[in-house]
């Protein structure tokens, strides 16, 4: 399990122990491709993973499909381990025009190439401040 860098758990469906546990794990700072779409991830999941992106080498996080809500998503992107991030998939979680925006203001996603925000509720107005940020240099899809 050291050299461990692509894990998939979709609809795994972990209780907050194990999630919390795996989160921890020092296999889990290795991590460079994480699946953790269907997994009904909630605001405490979303605290895990803000523990356990502490070393900046994730490179694809996947998670759509789950209960993250806005305040989450904004925790998520406080995060200083996202700085790597080429792709981040939010598809289906609760996310409006504050959180689309934040996602543009966040110093931490400058790597994104691909952001996945499919029926996350946003406006126009959202998409729109999201696609005029300048901190986002390297975001084409």
């Amino acid at each position: 399990m050291k050299r461990l860098e692509v894990l998939t758990l979709r609809s795994r469906y972990p209780d907050a122990a194990t999630f919390d546990g795996l989160l921890r794990a020092d296999v889990f700072g290795r991590m460079k491709h994480l699946n953790l779409n269907y997994n009904r991830i909630d605001s405490f999941g979303a605290g895990c993973l803000v523990r356990g992106l502490s070393s900046p080498r994730l490179e694809i996080l996947m998670l759509a499909h789950n209960r993250l809500e806005a305040g989450d998503i904004k925790r998520l992107m406080g995060c200083p381990g996202l700085r790597s991030l080429r792709h981040l998939s939010l598809r289906n979680n609760a996310c409006g025009d504050e959180e689309i925006r934040e996602l543009g203001n966040s110093p931490n996603l400058s790597s994104m190439e691909t952001l996945g925000l499919r029926d996350v509720g946003g406006t126009t107005a959202g998409f729109e401040a999201l696609l005029g940020s300048d901190k986002l240099p390297s975001l084409r899809h």
